[in-house]
């Protein structure tokens, strides 16, 4: 999504937690390397220089359907408890067939990497 930031709420009170480090398996190191190298080339993810208060481990599996692939995961079990959740009414069925009542006109997205079409905001720290 172009010039839009997704903007977290963050509960000041839940204090930072340090996760430790989940070991790599040596046969997908390597591919780990050049997955990184290309997020970071795409601006996905950026070197973080410094200590930092939050750590959460990398999880790395080969995909299911191509196992020369690897997916990254991120373990947010712990920061995800400091998020604030925003909450939005989900339409029902009814609701929207209503609303596309003569529409002649669907179309179908795929978000390859749908994550990735997201920015964050900076967070704001008081």
């Amino acid at each position: 999504m172009k010039d839009f930031q997704v903007h977290l709420h963050i509960d000041p009170s839940v204090p930072p937690v340090t996760q430790p480090h989940r070991r790599i398996p040596f046969h997908l190191r390597k591919k780990l390397d050049i997955e990184l190298d290309k997020l970071e080339r795409q601006g996905i993810i950026e070197p973080v220089d410094g200590p930092t208060p939050w750590v959460s481990p990398l999880v790395v599996t080969p995909k299911p359907k191509n196992p020369d692939e690897i997916r990254l995961c991120i373990d947010m079990s712990q920061p995800n408890r400091a998020i604030l959740r925003e909450r939005h009414l989900t339409p029902t069925i009814d609701d929207l067939i209503h609303d596309l009542h003569g529409a002649t006109v669907f179309s179908k997205i795929d978000l390859n990497s749908g994550y990735h079409q997201l920015e964050l905001a900076p967070v704001q720290t008081p």
